[in-house]
């Protein structure tokens, strides 16, 4: 059932009216995501819609996508339950990106994944965690390496999707490597920089998580392979 679109002001209601004048054929629900992030703005809400549509017929097609998804581990993303306030559940582990494959895809699988759970219609925003705790026979990069993935992740996420993150929850974040995420934050778009919460706790592959985590999700809601490390 596609969403009821309800803007949240006059400013918002006038850029979404000029985009659906634009846009016709577009879901109703997205347009209002992107009328959110260019509210004062019409004519910025379009062009931002323009270059999102030019992106779908490129790197963002259905079949890019299909392409990183086969390219990625299979586990590196995977879409998982529902958080504490319902919000649809990802579970990103880190350790599991290849540097052969590169950021692009790896970013382009989660979009997939993103768009198995919610449609262009649908507004729910989504629940990302991101475990960075490693495994043996994982390919386990060091931290400073998934800069340019992040940089990537945060222009998708800015351009493409705006308005699809509830909230980023990093974790277990060792004080050993707090500069690496100094690094990565400064590299976060403002909006999407705000959605993210780094929850402290002691380095190693079997570390154990930080409590705080059960505050965003029950256990049950994980794959099974990932419970045993929760």
């Amino acid at each position: 059932m596609a969403a009821k679109v309800v803007p949240s002001g006059p400013d918002e209601e006038k850029v979404l009216g000029a985009l659906r004048a634009r846009f016709p054929q577009a879901a109703a629900a997205e347009l209002l995501r992107f009328a959110r992030v260019r509210r004062h703005s019409a004519a910025a809400a379009c062009e931002m819609y323009e270059a999102h549509l030019k992106w779908r017929r490129g790197p963002g097609s259905p079949e890019q996508m299909a392409e990183a998804a086969r390219a990625v581990s299979a586990k590196f993303i995977r879409a998982t339950g529902v958080a504490r306030d319902g919000s649809p559940l990802l579970l990103l582990q880190g350790p599991r990106y290849e540097m052969n494959v590169g950021p692009e895809k790896h970013s382009l699988a989660i979009a997939k994944v993103l768009e198995s759970v919610v449609k262009p219609d649908d507004l729910r925003k989504i629940t990302v965690l991101i475990d960075i705790r490693g495994a043996e026979g994982w390919p386990n990069p060091k931290g400073i390496k998934l800069l340019p993935f992040f940089r990537d992740l945060n222009s998708m996420f800015a351009s493409q999707y705006p308005e699809r993150i509830q909230v980023a929850v990093v974790y277990p974040l060792p004080g050993v490597v707090k500069h690496i995420w100094w690094m990565v934050s400064r590299i976060l778009d403002e909006a999407v920089s705000a959605k993210f919460v780094v929850l402290e706790g002691s380095g190693g592959w079997t570390a154990p998580c930080p409590d705080k985590l059960g505050h965003y999700v029950a256990l049950d809601q994980l794959p099974a392979d990932a419970q045993a490390r929760h």
